[in-house]
């Protein structure tokens, strides 16, 4: 799967501009605040209808501007094309339509077009709180497990029911959606624990490409002692939790613990070596949901020269190479990239001032 076509229209201060970007590698350069990073902000949106970089819609959308719209063509891995548009509005509306048929969800506008993101944001993974590794297994696992998406809502929606529960209500509801919770906490930590059965080896595998990060353990938390029964743990932890008001327990809880033997990776990194291993946990993501679908997912890789010495950044070019994705990949200065360029077909666009123009490398 790869965009063929982009025309972009009021995403900041990208107002009218469009370009054909090459199936594999192509490369994004101009000064800081030139719109390298609206450019994939604009992708972005394409697949998830929102921003990375904002929560408000209407910080995205050009002064004086009352929407932004996003248009692409996608050649899907069976060769066909689709249209795929989307458009948000100041009041914060979105319109996204395929081959002018509307897209009744971001869930569903994800799934026509897988990406995978990497930002300054994606420290996270590392470093930051159970929620972002969560977030990052939930799209392994939503995008090989059709019945994931709806399991995963059915049980956000019960838990929220239980947390009413413990706040307001008797023993006889909670009783109620202690048994519905349970029921799907099993379903979900069931997908994600095949999920990880698979991804297991394709990490290990990343992790190999790159020195720094050969000794890297990955470990899943569930959510919950491993040595009961989640509704034994409900039960138990009813006075508990009605006093905390939510749900101390279960899979809204699980995390991925990532270090050098006992020690967290957070605690042993550098800042390059973190970055290192934000790549390598989403490009062996891509390797697995390549093998597991037959399709393969679009990476946006923001400022990637930056906090990386020559060498990884050579090893993380190959990796890309190796995966045969499309990839958008910005940076301040076109010399970040020459030495590096793939041996396959590439692109390189400077951006300045809004502008977007294709140049010779």
């Amino acid at each position: 799967m790869h965009i063929t076509q982009l025309n972009i229209s009021n995403v900041r201060n990208l107002l009218g501009t469009s370009l054909l970007p090459c199936k594999n590698g192509n490369f994004i350069f101009g000064e800081n605040g030139s719109g390298k990073s609206s450019l994939l902000e604009s992708i972005f949106l394409i697949s998830r209808g929102k921003s990375f970089r904002a929560r408000d819609i209407r910080t995205v959308i050009s002064e004086s501007a009352t929407d932004c719209i996003v248009y692409s063509t996608i050649q899907n891995c069976e060769e066909m094309t689709n249209s795929i548009g989307v458009k948000r509005c100041m009041k914060g509306s979105l319109e996204a339509k395929c081959d002018g048929i509307r897209i009744k969800s971001s869930a569903e506008l994800s799934a026509l077009v897988p990406l995978q993101l990497v930002d300054a944001n994606s420290f996270d993974l590392v470093d930051g709180s159970p929620s972002a590794r969560r977030k990052f297994l939930d799209w392994g696992v939503f995008h090989v497990e059709h019945l994931y998406s709806q399991a995963w809502s059915s049980f956000q929606k019960a838990l929220k029911q239980r947390n009413y529960a413990l706040k307001y209500e008797s023993g006889a509801n909670l009783t109620v959606w202690n048994n519905e919770l349970s029921r799907l906490n099993k379903i979900v930590t069931d997908f994600r624990e095949k999920y990880l059965l698979d991804f297991v080896s394709f990490l290990q595998s990343a992790f190999n490409r790159y020195e720094p990060l050969k000794d890297i353990e990955i470990e899943y938390n569930r959510g919950w002692a491993e040595d009961e029964a989640f509704e034994d743990i409900l039960i138990r932890s009813e006075t508990t939790d009605r006093l905390q008001g939510y749900t101390s327990s279960g899979a809204h809880k699980a995390d991925l613990s990532i270090g050098i033997g006992k020690i967290k990776a957070r605690d042993k990194l550098s800042r390059g070596q973190t970055k290192l291993l934000a790549y390598a946990l989403k490009l062996a993501q891509g390797e697995l949901f390549k093998k597991l679908t037959g399709k393969k997912c679009i990476y946006l890789l923001d400022d990637l020269p930056s906090e990386l010495d020559e060498i990884n950044k050579m090893l993380v070019f190959e990796h890309l190479a190796d995966l045969d994705c499309q990839f958008f990949v910005t940076g301040v200065d076109k010399s970040d990239f020459l030495s590096h360029l793939p041996k396959k077909t590439c692109k390189m666009f400077h951006v300045e001032q809004g502008n977007i123009t294709e140049c010779n490398y």
